[in-house]
């Protein structure tokens, strides 16, 4: 019962990597905190990537984390998640966790700010809307007539450390589950191997 317990929790957790984005770099210590250690990507589900309307620069929602420090007993990243403000979570909702020598830990926020973006883009409003509906038939008219809207962007920095040893790398992961395809909640990773 138990081996089937700890199979199972195995299988989801391959099937949440294997649904989710990980984004990864090899680089020196030395690098530890600096341009370098800098990984970027988008949440993703399945083959679902998050998206932007309209001709919006799809890097509007792009997420990135430095790594900042890898020590012995914490590893922590510089965090800034971008995202639609209908899927904004704050990141300790964001179910974040730690993956390092073979040892998995909750990783804690800290020191999160809030900044909220607009972009405006062109879109079509529904200005007229008639139905008909007879014994047989069904009859539809729409009118709808240019409009400006707004993509409203939230994005969020934080501190993100977990207790765990970081010396020969980390993952550092996160997972929305207001965003999903097909209940699959979207996820990312950064993945960081050190030299």
């Amino acid at each position: 019962m138990y081996l089937y317990k700890a199979l199972t929790g195995a299988a989801l957790l391959l099937l949440v990597a294997a649904c989710s984005n990980t984004v990864g770099r090899s680089i020196s210590r030395d690098h530890v905190g600096t341009k370098y250690a800098k990984l970027q990507g988008y949440f993703r589900a399945a083959d679902m990537v998050e998206e932007v309307p309209g001709d919006i620069r799809h890097d509007a929602v792009l997420d990135e984390a430095i790594l900042t420090k890898a020590g012995d007993a914490e590893t922590c990243a510089e965090v800034t998640i971008r995202t639609a403000r209908r899927y904004d979570e704050p990141i300790s909702q964001q179910s974040p966790t730690c993956q390092a020598a073979g040892q998995t830990a909750e990783a804690i926020a800290d020191n999160e700010t809030v900044s909220v973006y607009d972009y405006s883009y062109a879109g079509r409003i529904e200005t007229v809307a008639v139905d008909a509906v007879a014994l047989d038939e069904y009859v539809g008219l729409s009118i709808s007539e240019p409009a400006e809207k707004i993509f409203r962007v939230v994005e969020r920095k934080a501190t993100v450390c977990c207790p765990i040893s970081g010396h020969s790398g980390v993952e550092l992961t996160f997972e929305n589950s207001r965003m999903d395809y097909n209940n699959l909640a979207y996820g990312l990773g950064f993945d960081w191997k050190l030299q």
